[in-house]
Order: C-alpha cells, then structure tokens, then sequence
C-alpha cells in the first residue's frame, strides 16, 4: 500500500510525512511536533510517523475522510494492517491503536471550532483507566478495549555463565570484550551514538563519563536528557584500561567508542555493534543472546542475589517500581519444584517428630524401649 511516506528533514521534529508528490501533510506535523515538546524520543517521533503514513495510505485508498472515520472503519484498518506482509505480534498491533487513537485526540481538541468535529468521538475503543494507584499495590483487573489484544508476559531466558564467557572467549578487539563486560556488569542499555537519535546508554557513554577513579559511569538515559551514575563490576576496567592503551587513540571527538577499518574511527555506532553481536554469536555458537540480554540477565541476578526491588529499580532507571516488578519479578519452574521438595522434607520432619518422644537425655535404644513400655503400662493402670 503506497500514498504516504515517512521522509527526513533538519528541523526540530526530524520527520514529515508526504505524500506522493512530496507535499507535507500539516495535521500530522502539528501532532508530531506536539509529541517532541512533550518530551517524546526521537525513537518515538519515528515510530508515530511511519504508522500515521501508513494509516493516512489506507484512509486514502478506501475512500474515508478523517472525520467521518468511525470505529468500523479503524477495526477495518486493523485487520487490514494484520494481514499484510508479516502479521505484527500483538504489542505492535496495540502500539498503531495507541498512535491512531493520540492522533484523533489530538485533532478533536485542535478542531473544536469546525463543524465535522465538533462533538465527535475518538474512533479507536478505548477503556477509561483510573491514575495510577500507589505503587505495587494490586489493581483490579479492567476489561480490554476492543480490537486490543492481550500480550502475554515474556520471561527472559537468563544465558549461563558458560555462554557468556564463550562470547567473551569469541571477541577479537579489546573493544569489543569492554563492551561486553561493560553490559555484563552494569545492566544498562546498549543504546547509541546518532545524529539523529542523539546519544545514550553504553554505546553513547563520551571518554569523560567513565571514571575509572571512581568505578562508575554516568550513562544518558533513553529518550531523555537526565544522567545515571551507575557503579560498574571490578571485571571490565582492566579490559578497559587495555582498550585505551591498544585501540582507542587519539580522535577528534569523544566517544569512548570507536569504529575500526571502513569505520574509521568515527563514533561506534548501533547498527555497527549488532553487526559485531550476530559475528560473536556464529563464531561462538550462542544464537539467542543479543546485548539487551545481558540487561535481563544482570537485573535477575541482582534480584536474586539481593531481593531489592528499589536496588534494581535504582540500576535500571525505571521511573515506576511496576515497570521492574512486571519485568523481572517471576518465579522459575525450578525454583516451585525445590519449593515443593522443601515442603515435602519439612512435612515428613513434624511427621516424625510428632511420631517420637522426646527424653531430656540422649538415652540409647534399650533404654527408651523400656521407658516407651512403662508409660504405656502405666496408662494401662
């Protein structure tokens, strides 16, 4: 389906949406410039003008005005979006309701004074949500929306030990094995050096925020301008240190990482690193660790070492202890199992106990066979 696409532009809000002879559609640059004064990532500017290009195409190509769009027709979109090409998973499939739905929001309060919208409803079925409640505390469960679907809770499969050090092992540039260790040790994301998504996480971090006197790094959070100070494991300074000295040299900019060879020492870059992942993963044989893996894996492990949901809030940098608690907060198959087997032990220990007496002396066999027989004929008398 063609009509409308997404195209770059150096102004504040880094996307417009076109159509086919190039023409800015203003409705959608007013809502995407209203979502970066509010604080919206450019990941998340790009995400909302690719699904409005696409959702302006099918209005397009079927005829619809937005005003006149009812929830038929965005339940007719959705099924149209579904089937083309790869089906979208359910989490995408609510992300382009979510879009269409703060699109139609935002028109309805821009439009109040024309006729067409006037008193009309947003298309897209929503559920009205009270505000959050206090923290951890259990809510009721509320119905979905139609045309939402339920996303099931993915549990992160934490990579052993084993497979961590036979990526390490994989590595060939000192650069690489920071990085790895830098992920291992610190939780934080893997993030990026862009000009156009900014800087932030570990790919992002500049030569002056690791500080290798104080053991920590101030990481740049996603899609904001606020800095984390992370404490960071004593295994990754040596390897840092030894990148420093072997690889990094003197360069015009900051970064702390850097491209080789076509790179040419320019600013080491996402889609650089995740080429470097899948190279690790077929030269050590580990296919199903990517770099937001070992985020998972070091927020379990802290979870499991220290049972403090703040401590790993603190790490991760979630706003919310929900965020944490909803993400890494599961009990393994083998941990009910072991659980069980407690039971099992501690049921048969109070059977026994209650099945034999207890002597305030160590007595032996014979002796407590002969005190067992007077109790019992002395209840007899």
């Amino acid at each position: 389906m063609s009509g409308f696409t997404v195209v770059r532009v150096p102004a504040l809000v880094p996307f417009d949406v076109v159509d086919v002879e190039g023409n800015k559609q203003p409705d959608i640059a007013d809502y995407l410039h209203s979502l970066m004064l509010n604080g919206r990532s450019v990941y998340t500017i790009r995400s909302y003008a690719f699904g409005l290009a696409h959702f302006h195409s099918w209005i397009l190509a079927n005829g619809v005005t937005l005003s006149a769009a009812t929830s038929s027709h965005i339940s007719n979109y959705i099924t149209s979006y579904r089937v083309e090409g790869a089906a979208p998973g359910p989490a995408t499939t609510n992300h382009r309701l979510t879009v269409v739905s703060g699109y139609y929001s935002f028109l309805i309060r821009a439009r109040s004074n024309d006729a067409a919208w006037v008193a009309k409803k947003n298309p897209v079925p929503i559920v009205e949500r009270a505000d959050r409640a206090v923290p951890m505390r259990a809510r009721p469960r509320r119905e979905r929306a139609d045309l939402r679907r339920r996303v099931q809770r993915r549990v992160h499969r934490k990579p052993g030990l084993d497979e961590l050090e036979a990526l390490f092992d994989a590595a060939l540039s000192w650069r690489d094995r920071s990085i790895l260790k830098l992920l291992e040790w610190s939780g934080q994301r893997i993030g990026d050096w862009s000009d156009l998504h900014d800087r932030h996480g570990v790919l992002g971090l500049a030569l002056h925020d690791i500080d290798p006197s104080q053991r920590t790094i101030t990481v740049r959070l996603k899609g904001s301008r606020q800095m984390h100070i992370v404490p960071v494991g004593e295994a990754f300074w040596p390897i840092y240190s030894e990148y420093l000295r072997v690889e990094r040299g003197v360069q015009i900019h900051s970064a702390a990482w850097i491209s080789f060879r076509k790179g040419g020492g320019r600013p080491l870059s996402y889609a650089t690193f995740e080429t470097t992942i899948r190279a690790l993963r077929r030269r050590s044989g580990i296919h199903d660790v990517t770099a937001h893996t070992y985020r998972h894996t070091f927020a379990q492990n802290l979870l499991d070492t220290t049972g403090n949901l703040a401590l790993l809030q603190a790490f991760l940098a979630h706003s919310s202890p929900e965020t944490t608690a909803a993400t890494y907060v599961h009990v393994p198959l083998e941990r009910m199992v072991k659980a069980v087997r407690d039971l099992e032990r501690r049921a048969a220990l109070t059977r026994d106990d209650q099945q034999r007496r207890a002597y305030a002396f160590d007595y032996s066999a014979v002796s407590v066979r002969e005190l067992e027989r007077l109790f019992t004929d002395d209840r007899r008398d």
